[in-house]
């Protein structure tokens, strides 16, 4: 390009009325917002081009407060986008809905220890995925396993991290499907940042269902990337296998999974069965010891 036509394309893109009513020039000639006293103008160098010297003009350049209108807007479009961001990775990854709505705030307070270690566990989410350091929650059925798990899956998404959210047993069934469907589930199992693997030990107890969950299981520990399992099963139980296939699946549960974390107190779902019951007979207007 030319050096005259240069000039020319660099003042074709320079508003020829960008003053308001209310600024004025200051002392050096530049245009100066009214409203939030700093400059409207500024120089810009054009270098020296073929004979034409170089050659400094005045432009017009964002005061404050247009700076600061520009950020305001351009903040609520990012926090849109974020929050479409997160919309489509809880699409994508939740793939039993149950985990949705569980996040920290509603946590019941009987198990301070294991919610404690759980926010941790978000809190130090860089350094638990560059070491894949997976996470074991193991207890008896109702004590809330599977809501720290969502929580924790909710936290992480808030994050922008991909989670996958599903229960083992599901995820077997679905493995029977055609080889396609098959082979983009175990594609998927390797995409996602963090994966919860929900109920352990309840898959059918067949040659089918243990090779496929030590073929889940084996697939994350291949990419090194961390997961949670959460089980009914004891420690002890899971040291002490019953058979070889067992064996394989426990043995690379506890090593990809170091922390560990037990549930303990009554079952919620028991719980809330007993008030709900309550509830109902008390607004029939029974009492329940005349039933």
């Amino acid at each position: 390009m030319q050096a005259e036509n240069f000039l020319e394309a660099i003042r074709s893109i320079v508003p020829k009325d960008y003053g308001k009513p209310g600024d004025y020039r200051d002392g050096e000639g530049f245009l100066v917002c009214g409203n939030c006293h700093t400059r409207k103008e500024t120089l810009f160098n054009i270098p020296k081009m073929g004979d034409r010297p170089a050659e400094v003009i005045i432009v017009p350049c964002a005061c404050e407060c247009a700076n600061a209108a520009w950020e305001v807007k351009y903040s609520g479009f990012l926090a849109q986008q974020r929050k479409s961001y997160i919309e489509q990775l809880r699409r994508e990854g939740m793939m039993d809905h149950v985990y949705d709505w569980n996040s920290f705030e509603r946590d019941d307070g009987r198990n301070p220890d294991a919610l404690l270690v759980c926010v941790q566990y978000v809190e130090k989410w860089n350094k638990m995925l560059e070491d894949n350091v997976g996470l074991l929650l193991y207890g008896s059925v109702g004590t809330g396993k599977t809501f720290f798990a969502g929580c924790i899956a909710n936290a992480l998404t808030e994050k922008l991290v991909s989670v996958g959210a599903t229960s083992l047993p599901k995820l077997i069934g679905r493995l029977q499907t055609y080889p396609e469907e098959r082979m983009r589930l175990l594609s998927m199992l390797e995409q996602y940042d963090f994966l919860i693997l929900d109920d352990l030990g309840a898959e059918r107890d067949t040659s089918f269902a243990a090779e496929q969950t030590y073929l889940v299981i084996d697939t994350r520990y291949r990419v090194r990337k961390p997961l949670i399992i959460t089980t009914n099963m004891s420690l002890e139980e899971l040291h002490t296998p019953q058979t070889t296939a067992q064996e394989r699946i426990y043995d690379r549960v506890l090593e990809m999974c170091p922390i560990k974390v037990k549930l303990a107190g009554e079952s919620k779902r028991k719980a809330m069965g007993t008030h709900k019951e309550s509830d109902a007979l008390r607004s029939l207007w029974w009492d329940k010891n005349e039933v």
